[in-house]
């Protein structure tokens, strides 16, 4: 694995929020019902000279950064292939922005699906998938669509792991070197957090009279204070091709512009900034860029393709078969045998490293 750290120092209050324990926290301020939203937490040793306890400390999920890198990505790949996200029918955009919904229910109506499309007797008869999109194979999507093979996605039943791992971001105290590798004279304490009022406003509350009754509520996040650093480390695998890390140099690179994380970012939460930032990738964000350009009416007939049954499926001897237009199959596979030259240099490069070592 490739890995890069960085170090996230808070210039504002952070709200990642998290579901309410069936125990209030003692800094909720006195009134405070369940109008309230805590801040995310996560089990972590912390090691005070030869003592150690497991403590939930405040903590940002990888899932979420990974989410914040992935979206950052999905407007600049659709704008260079001359796409909106208004263009793309809700599953293929969904597939894009979250990963496509994979769960049990899904999974139940794609071999439903299938089914149906086997018994189907004609082209006529073929009935349009409900839940799956039409994307070739796992190569082809890899291939043609480097966010989504760096991210990963699902598409009914089926998955496509994603190459880059995402850790969570937590506090770099002087109880959490051992983890983080960080050193750090801050001490952990509960004073960490408190919480932030904030106000739901009633546009209609200038207008009432004073035997009206305002609909203003008032609710309660935890936030962590500013000033305190967090510690970060994502991962691509070794084996990705230099496309699949541009891209996500481009997702690293965006989110500097806009170094926000967790919550209420567009109330001035969560803006971070750093001295320690991710050593950049091997490689420039402008070479996915002109794979996209290079590309471009190959990946936007194959991604309007996905959703299209009925121009994919042919009968043949009966049964029907997922067939893409010849002209397209054949750029989809120039695209998937220069990925698999590329993982083979990849290959022997690091066969190379190993031997010199």
């Amino acid at each position: 694995m490739i890995e890069r750290s960085a170090v996230l120092t808070l210039s504002a209050p952070l709200h990642h929020g998290s579901e309410k324990s069936r125990i209030k926290p003692e800094t909720l301020p006195a009134g405070a019902k369940n109008n309230y939203t805590p801040h995310r937490r996560l089990p972590v040793l912390l090691k005070n000279g030869d003592i150690s306890t497991i403590t939930l400390i405040p903590a940002v999920s990888g899932n979420s950064i990974r989410h914040l890198w992935r979206e950052s990505l999905v407007d600049v790949t659709l704008h260079t292939l001359g796409l909106k996200r208004k263009d793309l029918e809700k599953n293929i955009l969904e597939t894009f922005v979250s990963g496509g919904g994979m769960d049990a229910s899904d999974a139940a109506k794609n071999d439903s699906e299938e089914e149906k499309q086997e018994k189907a007797k004609s082209k006529k008869n073929a009935l349009k998938p409900s839940v799956p999109i039409l994307v070739r194979d796992r190569e082809t999507l890899r291939a043609a669509v480097p966010m989504l093979s760096l991210f990963g996605c699902s598409y009914g039943n089926r998955m496509l792991p994603g190459l880059v791992n995402v850790g969570w971001a937590i506090p770099a105290l002087k109880q959490t070197e051992h983890i983080t590798n960080v050193p750090s004279s801050l001490p952990y304490t509960e004073d960490l957090t408190s919480f932030q009022i904030l106000t739901r406003h009633d546009p209609l509350r200038d207008e009432m009279d004073e035997n009206q009754k305002s609909r203003q509520s008032i609710y309660y996040i935890e936030v962590v204070s500013p000033g305190v650093p967090f510690a970060h480390t994502y991962s691509i695998n070794k084996f990705s091709t230099p496309i699949e890390r541009s891209a996500l140099q481009l997702a690293i690179d965006l989110f500097k512009e806009n170094p926000y994380l967790g919550g209420k970012g567009s109330i001035g939460n969560g803006k971070v900034k750093t001295d320690q930032w991710y050593d950049d990738l091997d490689v420039s964000s402008n070479l996915y860029l002109e794979f996209l350009r290079e590309n471009k009416d190959i990946l936007v007939e194959y991604i309007h393709l996905w959703n299209k049954p009925e121009k994919l499926v042919q009968l043949k001897n009966g049964k029907e078969e997922i067939e893409f237009p010849s002209d397209l199959s054949q750029e989809l596979d120039r695209l998937v045998k220069e990925r698999e030259v590329t993982i083979q240099k990849e290959i022997q490069k690091q066969a190379e490293r190993v031997t010199k070592k």
